[in-house]
């Protein structure tokens, strides 16, 4: 699992392997049934910069008209740095991205998980669940199932991450099974 947004050597931290954010959250929610999640791959975008507590300032800055392409699990700054845009704009760059890596079949079934760093208000991660729905419903692929929150967050960054994992094989009916968690409960 890796993060599409980051192309080896291309964003501004120097850094050049890849990062996974939320991706990592279907696979340890499927370990937990003994179980390998499916192939699936995240793309993420920052509204504003994360302040580690040991550093005690942001991990980066951006003006009030930016927004950070690509960022990372603990605050690094992202590939590229852009102009704010509209849930739509994004959610075409970022599902864009990740149909060309999965290349899912006209048909696929799909989880989409849009996660939220810490600082974004759910009715901007609905947002991009709608947008993130039209262009997957656009390209032939169902969405089945979909998480939306804050359940890999950066402390108190805005943004968010939207990871879509395709849903084969025994994948749904592991993500069905029932779960009591803090963070997750269905069929319990």
């Amino acid at each position: 699992m890796y993060d599409k947004a980051l192309r080896d050597g291309d964003f501004l931290s120097g850094n050049t392997s890849r990062r996974s954010k939320s991706a990592k959250f279907p696979a340890k929610f499927s370990v937990s049934r003994y179980s390998q999640w499916p192939k699936n791959t995240p793309n993420c975008v920052a509204l504003t910069p994360c302040i580690v507590p040991a550093a005690g300032r942001p991990n980066f800055t951006l003006a009030d008209n930016e927004m950070e392409m690509g960022v990372g699990i603990h605050g690094e700054p992202g590939r590229r740095r852009v102009s704010l845009a509209s849930a739509d704009a994004i959610a075409d760059e970022l599902v864009g991205a990740i149909l060309n890596d999965l290349a899912p079949k006209p048909g696929s079934e799909v989880l989409l998980l849009i996660n939220g760093f810490g600082a974004t208000p759910l009715i901007q991660l609905y947002l991009m669940v709608n947008s993130a729905k039209r262009i997957l419903q656009d390209a032939g692929i169902t969405v089945t199932r979909f998480l939306t929150g804050s359940y890999v967050t950066a402390l108190d960054m805005a943004g968010a991450s939207v990871t879509v994992s395709l849903l084969e094989g025994q994948a749904k009916a592991l993500w069905d099974a029932p779960v009591h968690t803090a963070a997750l409960r269905w069929g319990a």
